[in-house]
């Protein structure tokens, strides 16, 4: 009897819904995935990465502005950075504009947000590694 694997977790930190929305619409196309509640703003992000080891997440979506008013990524590189100390073992999936700072600071796949449709096949990827 094969291994029954527990479906695939995904945590998001986004901030516009626009783009929440996109993220949650990408992520429907990976069959029997489990979305982890997307959070609004760069304060409840950072509290939730705690929580992201107990939750079991799998892959973390993160964009690098999370506030009104920011818009040099380096809200996404805190978290990155973070969640790469806390928990190496989530893989983390940049989705910003401000891919290069994402990527140094440990994102595993930095994808522009223009490229949306990346995200499902980039999800399944990162499963089968």
């Amino acid at each position: 009897m094969a291994e029954e694997k527990n479906p695939p977790r995904i945590f998001a930190a986004e901030n516009e819904s626009t783009w929440q929305w996109t993220i949650e619409e990408a992520v429907k196309e990976v069959e029997g995935i489990l979305v982890v509640p997307i959070v609004a703003d760069f304060e409840s992000a950072m509290e939730l990465i705690q929580k992201l080891i107990d939750l079991k997440v799998d892959i973390a979506i993160i964009d690098g502005n999370l506030s009104e008013g920011h818009h040099d990524g380096e809200e996404g590189v805190s978290m990155v950075s973070l969640i790469k100390k806390l928990a190496p073992d989530i893989k983390i999936i940049g989705y910003s504009a401000y891919g290069k700072p994402l990527e140094e600071a440990g994102a595993d796949i930095v994808i522009d947000k223009i490229n949306y449709e990346e995200l499902a096949p980039t999800i399944l990827r990162l499963m089968a590694e």
